[in-house]
This record gives C-alpha cells, structure tokens and sequence, in this order.
C-alpha cells in the first residue's frame, strides 16, 4: 500500500519554508529536490532544504487534505529548539 507524506521543508540557505507532499521516501524526495530534479522555481531557487516536519497518510486523499488545512486554516507552529 502506498503511503504519502506531508513535510515541511526548510532552506538551508535562507530558512524560507514549503508545504510539500510526497509518495516517495522523503529522504528520496529531499535528494531529488537538492538535486534540482523538479520544475518548481521555488524550490529550485532556495534549494538545498532539509525536512524539519514530517507526516505519513495512508490515502492521498488525507496527505492533500491536510495540506490544504495547514495552507489555509492553520496557523502551525514548531518548537525546533527541542532539536
């Protein structure tokens, strides 16, 4: 069964944030981004990113759900000084 995983991502050159959702690994999926394999100037411009938050679904259909409420409806907010 595929899983999807919604992460946070964050420059490391600039610690500019994306909302990014993956059916890959996301270790796969950061290599690919930093590797600039993907059409997105966002990302490409800011890139390298590391994954600071990471969320595993079962259905797509969740993984784009929840990344719809933390675009639109939520506010989110992570303590990385735990880190």
């Amino acid at each position: 069964m595929a899983k999807y995983s919604v992460s946070i991502i964050e420059s490391k050159k600039n610690k500019k944030r994306y909302l990014d959702l993956t059916s890959k690994s996301v270790p796969a999926r950061m290599k690919e981004i930093n590797k600039g394999g993907t059409d997105d100037k966002f990302l490409n411009a800011n890139k390298p990113f590391k994954a600071i938050y990471t969320e595993t679904y079962k259905k797509k259909e969740e993984a784009e759900e929840r990344i719809e409420f933390m675009r639109n409806e939520a506010r989110v907010t992570i303590d990385l000084s735990k880190e």
